[in-house]
């Protein structure tokens, strides 16, 4: 990692302080908690001035002790030592002091480091470490204090490191970007103690616990600790009343088996059954809990720092061990009489599969149960498929679980044992089964018109299947709400979604699958804002830590993000997700849409450069992917091949599914130059194609008018279709139909219009953070500089030259050049012109 003090993470310090690199200071007090940075900003000040710098450490405290090292052949007795000290200093002209650890200081050498700086104008830098949870004056020597109270010198407060600096430093240091839930549980790891941290990344670097999935570093399994966090730790527990020490082992021994499914929490209810309650508040007292009082009845509560509970569990015997889960599953046993939540009671079950039997053992088809709708298929698949593998529903549970898990083969195998099962269950998950396989084999326009068919058509055949089986029924409801929305059935679609919201409570992954046909429709009909409003709220709403979950949930987003212009979002939660969608099916769409996500952002992505693989190639959803994959990845100054992609996708999914076809269509419209001849006129006949199949709402009718647009060349009315997306919040597309506004425009020598929407373009690039796509690179935007907009803006308001010239205390010439540089950078050529384009501007 090098040394502390250099590289990114003296860069980062230096920022958590407030101070800028090119002007650091050669005197100040750094102040922050114990382990925040403060000596790293410290050699980081050290490194970038450049005289030589005396480094003392005020561990000790003793003023001979301190500053023993710089007047060695000095007089040290206590009457003494201030005149060896200052002679020392004189000696040494221009050096910088530094010292760490200030607030170690006794009160003589508090006093001569004050001395020091007021009497000696000696440059020094002091650290002062201050606990935020007990801020006692009286933690830092009064003489210390008097420096930045008197205004000796200034004080920097160091903030703790946030996730945005964690991640770049992981970055830096694992050459790929990691995942924002390893961030945060390696920041909760440590308590927020920057040193400890960057202990632990070290460790776990050089003990190889991370690896790259996808072009993403993954913490696999948990880290590797150093052996200074172990010694403190162990010091630390030492120091712990018996009592408190007891909770930390019950604690330590379920840390795998909470941290992998609950992030750490537990229920209070149980502990408060094996301890006192007085107990539990000394225990949080000391640091070694944290508690969540959401209710009285859903309290819960875990270790403060993981690392307490990892340094524990390796000192207990296994047989310890397994005695202290199984008291704590006894307890959450005990609470059984009480209603219990999901996660409760699929904890209870994991904790009884994790010990040996015991009399009057739970069931654990209730935990299998809650587990599947709390989305992780993982403990469902544990819980389902141990005594209960040879019951109906614990082999239904299963086969879901494997579902989730993209192992298709074993859900076909398990469905094909269970084929003679009449029960509902079964008949259910055959029936779902063969309509699955309908879909593959004759794609969605066959399925709908099988459907269509049927008494009550496709509407009514969802409401049937969920009469027959809720878990099916919201499977086939997934199925048919997905395939109207591809037809462009968007009314259907949101009927069938209404009807099967209820029924997929029971499975929570299920209930993010459908979000997703709900984001599009969103998108669709309502626009980005509603979209992206949706999907946070159902993310917030997550109560388990389930991987798969929370990956389902991150995508989600990010497709709702990537919509909108929020790229950085959507980036950040496509590499969050990657990692646990690698065992799904539909991996490839998350890996090319991070893929696609930066090639719109900065020109960087390579989401054109995989090829898709796997049986799922011919499906509409993947085609239409693919394509805008290879365009986005491909559209550089020259975008004829990317279009020509696009249209050949569009024409391909016109038949299938019109609505991806419309997607394909209007980023092809955002790739041409408007009247761009016979390309746009392919474009066009083929949005009239989409347009007429799909219901209509504002944004089909959007995409028609934006083709119109394109196809005469026309500016204004190019203009006004921006304004409409930017309602919408579709703000990439929007920007886009900005930039093509002002090339029309300056095709008819409109220089005003142009430069009015040049603008409009260039903020909304601005405030996504970037767009690298052919309209924005083909784009002039007028820069004027801030002295040439002053004035601009007070032609706006009326004023004269000579006006102006008073305003801005300029001479009437100047204020004359201004006005002739931004009338030369804007094309406008009078004064009318550049005062009416400044309010439009601003309006």
């Amino acid at each position: 990692m090098g040394v502390p003090g250099t590289g990114l993470a003296g860069r980062q310090a230096l920022a958590r302080a407030g101070l800028d690199r090119e002007d650091l200071p050669r005197g100040g007090v750094v102040v922050g908690a114990a382990g925040s940075g403060k000596t790293t900003v410290l050699r980081a000040i050290a490194e970038h001035i450049d005289d030589p710098t005396i480094t003392l450490s005020g561990v000790g405290g003793c003023a001979a002790l301190v500053f023993g090292p710089l007047v060695a052949d000095g007089d040290l007795s206590p009457g003494r030592l201030r005149w060896s000290l200052a002679t020392a200093v004189s000696r040494r002209p221009g050096e910088a002091m530094m010292v760490d650890d200030a607030d170690r200081l006794d009160d003589e050498a508090a006093a001569l480091v004050h001395s020091l700086v007021v009497h000696e104008a000696a440059p020094i830098l002091l650290s002062c470490t201050v606990d935020p949870l007990r801020p006692d004056p009286a933690q830092i020597p009064e003489a210390i204090r008097a420096l930045w109270k008197d205004g000796h010198l200034p004080r920097f407060d160091l903030r703790p490191i946030d996730t945005g600096e964690l991640t770049d430093y992981l970055q830096g240091e694992l050459g790929a970007p990691p995942t924002g839930r390893d961030v945060q549980r390696l920041t909760r790891w440590c308590g927020g103690d920057l040193a400890a941290l960057t202990a632990l990344i070290d460790s776990s670097i050089r003990a190889r616990d991370w690896r790259t999935v996808q072009g993403v570093a993954v913490l696999a399994g948990r880290p590797t600790l150093p052996l200074q966090i172990r010694e403190q730790v162990a010091a630390i527990v030492a120091a712990l009343p018996t009592e408190v020490r007891e909770v930390l082992d019950l604690l330590a021994a379920a840390v795998p088996i909470l941290d992998e499914r609950t992030d750490g929490w537990l229920p209070l209810a149980p502990l408060s059954r094996l301890y006192d309650f007085s107990v539990l508040v000394e225990a949080e007292r000391c640091g070694v809990i944290e508690s969540e009082p959401a209710s009285a009845a859903a309290a819960r509560v875990r270790l403060s720092a993981p690392l307490l509970g990892e340094v524990i569990t390796a000192q207990l015997p296994g047989l310890r061990r397994l005695q202290l889960i199984g008291r704590l599953r006894d307890a959450v046993v005990a609470e059984s009489p009480r209603p219990l939540g999901d996660e409760t009671t699929t904890l209870r079950g994991l904790l009884d599969l994790s010990v040996p039997p015991a009399a009057g053992r739970t069931c654990t088809l209730d935990a299998g149960r809650s587990a599947l709708r709390l989305g992780d298929p993982a403990a469902v698949s544990v819980l389902a498929g141990g005594d209960c593998a040879n019951d109906p529903e614990g082999a239904a549970l299963a086969a879901w679980a494997k579902l989730h898990l993209g192992d298709v083969d074993g859900f076909e195998q398990l469905v094909a044992a269970w084929s003679g099962d009449r029960s509902p269950l079964w008949r259910g998950l055959g029936d779902f089964t063969a309509q699955a396989r309908q879909w593959q084999v004759g794609g969605p326009q066959a399925f709908l018109r099988y459907w269509d068919g049927e008494p009550g058509g496709l509407i009514g055949a969802v409401r049937r299947s969920l009469a027959t089986d809720r878990r099916s029924g919201a499977w086939f409801g997934l199925l048919a709400a997905g395939t109207a929305f591809l037809a462009g059935r968007f009314t259907a679609t949101n009927t069938i979604l209404e009807a099967t919201r209820p029924a997929a409570r029971d499975d929570g992954l299920l209930v993010f699958y459908l979000l997703l046909v709900e984001l599009h429709l969103d998108l669709m009909v309502d626009g980005g804002e509603r979209a992206c409003e949706r999907t946070e709220r159902a993310r917030d709403g997550i109560q388990w830590r389930s991987d798969e979950l929370h990956a389902a949930a991150d995508f989600a987003c990010a497709l709702a993000h990537l919509a909108v212009g929020s790229f950085g979002e959507a980036i950040t939660e496509l590499r969050s997700c990657i990692p646990f969608l690698a065992a799904v099916p539909w991996r490839q769409v998350a890996t090319h849409l991070l893929g696609r996500a930066l090639a719109m952002a900065s020109g960087t992505g390579s989401a054109g450069s995989h090829a898709w693989d796997g049986e799922d190639t011919a499906l509409p959803l993947t085609v239409a992917a693919a394509g805008l994959d290879r365009a986005w990845a491909g559209a550089g100054d020259d975008a004829a091949d990317a279009i020509d992609t696009l249209l050949a996708t569009a024409a391909a999914l016109l038949g299938p599914a019109p609505v991806l076809a419309l997607e394909q269509l209007e980023t092809a419209l955002r790739f041409l130059p408007p009247g761009d001849g016979a390309r746009v006129r392919t474009a066009v006949d083929a949005l009239a194609r989409a347009a007429g199949t799909a219901e209509h709402t504002e944004r089909v009718g959007l995409i028609a008018d934006y083709g119109a647009a394109v196809n005469a060349g026309d500016g204004a009315a190019l203009a006004a279709v921006a304004a409409r997306y930017q309602r919408l919040g579709l703000l990439p597309v929007a920007a886009d139909a900005y930039a093509q506004a002002a090339a029309a425009h300056r095709r008819t020598e409109d220089e005003r219009a142009a430069a009015i929407n040049a603008i409009g373009a260039r903020d909304l690039v601005a405030q996504m953070g970037g767009l690298h796509s052919p309209a924005q690179r083909r784009v002039v935007v007028p820069e004027l500089t801030r002295r040439e907009q002053d004035v601009v803006a007070s032609v706006a308001l009326g004023l004269s030259n000579r006006e102006i010239a008073d305003r801005l205390h300029l001479s009437v010439r100047t204020v004359e050049g201004h006005l002739l540089r931004a009338g030369m950078k804007t094309g406008l050529r009078c004064r009318e012109d550049l005062a009416r384009y400044w309010r439009e501007r601003a309006s």
